[in-house]
């Protein structure tokens, strides 16, 4: 008897996790033709410049906001202001982001960095996709949400750096 109302109570725990998500795994991507801007934490935001390095399979992307101040974008380690980040293979494609917890190896996710109190924010609703690869650069869009505070949407043109 007690294991029955052991299955009960975790059958019913299940359901109400279940219906309380707001992932209906129907999350539509709607990439806007505009340079990638948003809000990062409440903040607005918009791409000033970014750089892409290569390796053998992927690429790792920085996005840096329309106040950050270098000479070259491939000068900028870490910026002053809101910036994100993240890898994507290294071909021309669509990719949707997720999180996967068995293996972090299919995650694609989106991370914005806050300065101020040192912030990570990791996306992994909606897609970047990248439009074309050439040996200076990489151009691209993204529809990246966080929640109603965090979401970048638009185009981004990069600088290849070495």
């Amino acid at each position: 008897m007690k294991k029955n109302i052991l299955w009960l109570f975790v059958l019913a725990f299940s359901l109400i996790l279940n219906a309380c998500s707001d992932d209906d795994g129907s999350l539509s991507v709607n990439f806007k033709d505009q340079p990638a801007q948003g809000q990062i934490n409440g903040e607005a935001w918009t791409i000033g410049s970014g750089t892409a390095e290569m390796s053998a399979d992927e690429i790792s992307i920085d996005l840096f906001s329309s106040v950050s101040q270098a000479s070259s974008p491939c000068d900028i380690f870490i910026d002053d202001y809101a910036q994100a980040f993240f890898f994507i293979p290294k071909k021309v494609g669509k990719y949707d982001l997720n999180i996967s917890l068995t293996n972090f190896q299919e995650s694609q996710t989106v991370t914005f960095f806050v300065p101020e109190g040192t912030i990570n924010i990791v996306a992994s609703k909606g897609a970047v996709e990248i439009l074309s690869i050439s040996e200076t650069e990489v151009t691209g869009r993204m529809d990246v949400r966080h929640d109603s505070e965090t979401s970048v949407n638009g185009n981004f043109t990069l600088t290849v750096c070495e």
